[in-house]
C-alpha cells in the first residue's frame, strides 16, 4: 500500500501546499477518528451522527469558515474519490479472523500505531488508474476498496491553475490602495520642471520673440495622514486587518506622510508609537508634529465588538476628538464591526459626533470622502453635545447596558 495514494493524505498534503497551518497532530487526529469507528459513506461517530463522508470529516476537523469548506469540497471533486468504504482506517487496524476451531472464543483486535506522515511529494502524476487499496476484514466479509479515478488532462490543468486567495476581508489590499490614492491634495512645489504652456505663450506675445520656455513645479500630493489604531482587547481579531490598512497606506497610498499611533479603548493623554503599547508619546507632542491640513482616521470598534456601553469611554473619546479637531483639518472613524451591531453600545453614541463607517469598501470610500472634505455632518459640536446628553439620560433610565470597557 502506497500512502501517497490515500485520499486522506492527498487532502492533507494539498491543503498544506496551499498554506493551511496543519501539522502532524491534525493528521493523526483524523487517523484516530477513523480508527475509532467512522464509516465513510455510511458514517457514524458513535451511533448518532448522520451520514458523513471523508470530505465532511476533514471539513469538520480542519475548516474554520465556509470558504475553507468549499476548498476541501473542490479538492475532493478534482480527484473524484468514491468514498463508500467501511473504515477502521484502512490497514491501520488488524483484526484476528474467526476460525471454525475458536468460534466461541472472543477475538481481541490488535492495534498498530497510526501511520506516520510520509515524505512530501507531488501527487498529480502519481495516482494510478483504478488503484485499489486492500482492507483487512474478518473472514466472511467481502473486502472493499477505495478507487481513485484517473485524473484526465483537463482536471490536471485546472488544478495547476488553481489560485488560492488568502484574503477574506470585506475590502482587499488592491481596493485599499485605490481608496488611499484618492486621498489627494495636489500642490505645485519644488523645482520648476514642467512646461507652462500658457505662461510661455503670454511671454512670447509680450516680447515678440521666443527666448526660452516658462517652467513651473510639478503637482505633488501633499496629503498628510495620521492613523489612530485601537490595539489589544476586543480589537485583537482585527489586528491583521489594521496592519493591512497601515501597510497599504504607507506603501501604496502615495501620500506625502503617514503617521501611525496606537491606543487602547480610547485615547487619553498620550498615544503609543508601537503596537506593543510600550513607547508612549504625549498628545501635545503628537499634535505639534502635525501639519494643520493633515487628516486623521481612527480605527476602533468603539465597544461594539463586545456589545458594551461605557459612559466614561464615550466622554473621554469626545474630549479627545475636540483636541484632535484643533490639530487636523478633517477626521473620520472606521469601525470593523457592521453597523447593525452598534446599537445599544458606545459606538452608537460616538457615531453621533464623528462620521463613523463600517470597515468595508464602501465604508472606506465614504471615510476618504470625509477626509477630502466632501461629506461632513451638518451638526455642530454644541448640537452633538446636546444629543449626547439626551442619549445619556434615556440610557440611564432604561438601565439596559453594562458599564464596562
Amino acid at each position: 500500500m502506497n500512502p501517497h495514494h490515500l485520499p486522506l493524505y492527498y487532502l492533507f498534503n494539498a491543503l498544506r501546499r496551499q498554506g493551511w497551518s496543519l501539522g502532524i497532530d491534525d493528521y493523526v487526529t483524523a487517523v484516530k477518528l477513523l480508527e475509532t469507528g467512522i464509516i465513510v459513506g455510511n458514517s457514524r461517530i458513535g451511533e448518532e451522527t448522520e451520514k458523513r463522508d471523508l470530505e465532511q470529516l476533514c471539513s469538520w476537523l480542519w475548516a474554520k469558515s465556509p470558504q475553507q469548506e468549499e476548498i476541501i469540497y473542490q479538492l475532493c471533486q478534482q480527484i473524484r474519490v468514491n468514498y463508500s468504504v467501511k473504515l477502521p482506517f484502512l490497514d491501520s487496524v488488524t483484526k484476528v479472523p474467526e476460525t471454525t476451531k475458536n468460534k466461541d472464543k472472543p477475538q481481541v483486535p490488535q492495534k498498530k500505531e497510526p501511520p506516520l506522515l510520509p515524505p512530501r511529494r507531488l501527487f498529480q502524476s502519481e495516482i494510478e488508474k483504478d488503484y485499489s487499496i486492500p482492507l483487512n476484514q474478518p473472514t466472511g466479509e467481502v473486502a472493499q476498496a477505495v478507487k481513485l479515478t484517473e485524473l484526465d488532462d483537463d482536471s490536471q490543468k485546472s488544478h495547476r491553475s488553481f489560485v488560492f486567495l488568502r484574503e477574506y476581508f470585506p475590502v482587499t489590499q488592491r481596493q485599499m490602495k485605490q481608496c488611499w490614492r484618492s486621498l489627494r491634495r495636489l500642490v505645485r512645489e519644488g523645482k520648476p520642471e514642467e512646461l507652462d504652456i500658457e505662461a510661455t505663450i503670454h511671454k512670447v506675445s509680450q516680447i515678440g520673440i521666443f527666448t526660452e520656455p516658462v517652467l513651473r513645479p510639478r503637482r505633488t500630493n501633499c496629503s498628510d495622514l495620521i492613523l489612530l489604531v485601537d490595539q489589544m482587547g476586543s480589537m485583537v481579531p482585527f489586528h491583521y486587518l489594521s496592519r493591512q490598512l497601515i501597510e497599504t497606506a504607507q506603501r501604496g497610498g502615495k501620500l506625502r506622510k503617514t503617521d501611525v499611533y496606537y491606543f487602547h479603548n480610547c485615547p487619553r493623554d498620550y498615544l503609543f508609537q508601537e503596537p506593543s503599547l510600550f513607547e508612549k508619546m504625549s498628545l501635545t507632542d503628537v499634535f505639534a508634529n502635525l501639519d494643520n491640513r493633515a487628516v486623521a482616521l481612527i480605527i476602533s470598534d468603539a465597544g461594539a465588538a463586545r456589545h458594551h456601553y461605557d459612559r466614561d469611554r464615550i466622554e473621554q473619546t469626545q474630549t479627545f476628538l475636540k483636541q484632535l479637531r484643533t490639530a487636523v483639518r478633517y477626521c473620520a472613524w472606521l469601525n470593523p464591526m457592521p453597523r447593525d451591531t452598534w446599537e445599544q453600545t458606545s459606538a452608537s453614541v460616538i457615531a453621533q459626533f464623528i462620521p463613523m463607517f463600517s470597515l468595508s469598501r464602501n465604508g472606506l470610500n465614504a471615510a476618504i470622502s470625509v477626509l477630502r472634505g466632501r461629506s461632513l455632518s451638518s451638526l455642530s459640536l454644541d448640537k452633538k453635545q446636546e444629543a449626547l446628553e439626551e442619549i445619556f439620560v434615556s440610557y440611564s433610565k432604561g438601565g439596559d447596558f453594562n458599564d464596562k470597557s
